[in-house]
């Protein structure tokens, strides 16, 4: 069973990482792009996007660490958010063929995410019937 304690840790590291990620995004600053090994583009209105929705999922699990017994929902969204983004990203990866990062990075970011849906799902899962 994972405790309280250790899901809020959990769910902190989640919303840093989204937070880092989401404002790097939003404000496309290129020195930056290129220091965390994004990809480059010409165009950034899709990756301040995606920054905008990065920080929002970021102050969700940020919000939800401090009640996870109560804020469920959010964890579940945040769970399935990343549940969506690991295959987009082994598919570009691997298949799409697009210029990214060096696959070890992506795969880096994927295990990353799975160690941290694991965490909030074994929370989940181990207090399912706690709040009924």
């Amino acid at each position: 069973m994972i405790s309280r304690s250790n899901v809020t840790l959990i769910l902190r590291v989640d919303a840093i990482f989204n937070g880092l990620a989401g404002l790097v995004l939003y404000f496309f600053y290129k020195p930056l792009i290129q220091l965390v090994l994004f990809p480059d583009t010409n165009k950034p209105l899709y990756a301040n996007v995606l920054g905008a929705a990065l920080i929002g999922l970021a102050l969700d699990v940020w919000f939800a660490a401090n009640e996870p017994e109560k804020l469920r929902g959010p964890i579940v969204a945040g769970i399935i958010t990343r549940l969506l983004v690991a295959p987009a990203i082994l598919y570009w990866l691997f298949i799409g063929g697009i210029d990214l990062p060096p696959v070890w990075l992506g795969l880096l970011a994927v295990t990353a995410q799975v160690v941290l849906i694991a965490g909030e799902g074994l929370y989940l899962y181990s207090t399912r019937g706690a709040n009924r």
